[in-house]
């Protein structure tokens, strides 16, 4: 996706998220975080998660926490109010048991 297409793509989740209660978002596949990091800014509570953590930028500021989605995740029933897999699902092999889960 072009550098546009992704800012894009940000500033409407950002947008669309800002209209909506405040709670807690867990960001599956967050990659560098820049998604977990402005949804963070503008009052929401965000658990960012990668199954890798070398990409990400904003430890220190966001909870981050290892995960593969292509197994159990390591939280609770009714954990999270939203869940965000921006730029992932499209890469598994079985998207309807990560979004079962």
């Amino acid at each position: 996706m072009s550098k546009v297409s992704t800012h894009h793509l940000l500033e409407s989740v950002v947008e669309a998220f800002s209209d909506m209660p405040r709670g807690k978002v867990l960001d599956l596949g967050c990659g560098h975080g820049d998604y977990s990091k402005r949804i963070h800014d503008i009052g929401f509570k965000v658990i960012a998660s990668d199954i890798d953590i070398s990409r990400f930028r904003y430890g220190g500021i966001l909870d981050f926490q290892v995960c593969d989605v292509s197994k159990p995740l390591p939280f609770p029933d009714a954990y999270c109010d939203y869940v965000l897999l921006i730029e992932v699902i499209e890469h598994l092999r079985n998207p309807y048991s990560v979004m079962a889960e």
